[in-house]
């Protein structure tokens, strides 16, 4: 049985899952409730304090700001990302994602929007360099890690295979550094495979795999080499149309080399397999790609991910309400959440309802062959 086959038989091809093993989890969950009283950073990591508006010398992390240029027109180019970092362990979480709330959350006198539900009083999430918001890779993400240490590697291979990739089609760019606006339609594969002529090869989705239509075996997994043909969810499409996307920005842009996307609020991206599944539901979100460095670009996506939202995965990955796994999660989400789902609507003593989130891929330019049915997101307590 080859790694392929083997992602389809235990699941495991999320790109971004949150699966967990319950049991572990739980006693990770016991373990960091149980400190929750403590302080969510130590302050000896980080240096300078309030500085009102924005954060650091440099001004504060955010993507660049549209061109003063006319818009141009071009070619349809579409980019697969994987290569995905979930682990940001030690200083690296600091640099991965963007300032979301534009003050400065460091002591000795942080700024903040919204005060933790759970620990109201407790010292609030620091914010990365230059005001980088990231509670994700600093908070919640070392918690899944020990559970499923492998989770990473495991997601990474199953992206490699073409599985549940994030893909960002790109219309009317002219090519060059400074493209005042572009449309971008953003979508995740079912799956991915090799080709080499103008046309797809003779494949076809069966049971959400790619299967060669002459002996029905698995088609060969994509050679990331800018030729491989990719099958995306037709819900991202009104009426599996690519033409007529669901999750699209018509007024993106490109500055400095770097495509600047905003995501429509609370949009539904699906990564599911036939067991495990979560739908990722952001606000103030935005993607960042630096589109003119060639294979292998770097690609930032942050924005704000609701506690409700985050629950809802829970359910997804068999953490079901009226569970003492359930209530250690929401605990744990109640004391680390440093932001509000809606900007704007902080103040004194409101309480915080997300946790700022940031994650990177590498981009690589792929084809579209046309769409397919996706796994559904399960829910597990069903």
């Amino acid at each position: 049985m080859t790694f392929r086959a083997r992602l389809a038989c235990s699941n495991r091809s999320d790109t971004l899952s949150l699966q967990m093993n319950f049991s572990l989890l739980s006693v990770s969950l016991l373990a960091l409730f149980l400190c929750s009283g403590c302080k969510v950073f130590d302050p000896s990591l980080v240096e300078g304090g309030a500085t009102g508006l924005g954060c650091g010398d440099d001004g504060s992390a955010t993507p660049p700001p549209r061109p003063m240029v006319e818009e141009g027109e071009g070619a349809e180019v579409v980019f697969g990302l994987k290569e995905f970092r979930l682990d940001q362990s030690g200083d690296l979480w600091r640099t991965i994602g963007f300032d979301l709330d534009n003050i400065c959350s460091n002591p000795p006198d942080p700024i903040v929007e919204c005060v933790p539900k759970r620990f109201p009083a407790a010292q609030p999430q620091a914010d990365g360099d230059r005001g980088t918001d990231n509670a994700f890779g600093a908070s919640l993400y070392p918690l899944v890690k020990l559970a499923l240490p492998d989770l990473e590697a495991v997601s990474r291979q199953s992206a490699e295979d073409g599985v549940g990739v994030v893909t960002l089609r790109v219309r009317g760019w002219n090519g060059t550094p400074d493209d005042n606006r572009v449309e971008v339609a953003v979508s995740q594969s079912v799956d991915g495979t090799v080709g080499t002529g103008d046309t797809p090869p003779g494949v076809s989705v069966v049971d959400f795999e790619l299967r060669n239509t002459d002996d029905g075996e698995l088609a060969p997994t994509p050679a990331w080499d800018g030729r491989d043909w990719f099958w995306l969810r037709e819900e991202s499409f009104f009426m599996g149309d690519t033409d007529r996307p669901r999750i699209v920005d018509d007024n993106a842009y490109v500055a400095n080399g770097e495509l600047v996307v905003r995501l429509p609020d609370r949009v539904a991206i699906n990564f599911s397999g036939p067991e495990n599944g979560v739908s990722i539901r952001l606000t103030d979100a935005t993607i960042v790609a630096n589109i003119t460095e060639g294979a292998g670009f770097p690609v930032t996506i942050a924005g704000r991910w609701g506690v409700l939202d985050l629950l809802e995965v829970a359910a997804s990955v068999g953490i079901c309400e009226g569970s003492t796994e359930y209530d250690l999660y929401l605990r744990q989400l109640e004391s680390i959440a440093d932001i509000r789902s809606t900007p704007g609507t902080g103040g004194e003593g409101v309480e915080c309802d997300a946790l700022s989130f940031g994650i990177t891929f590498n981009g690589y330019p792929i084809r579209i062959a046309g769409t397919s049915e996706g796994r559904p997101v399960p829910n597990a307590c069903e």
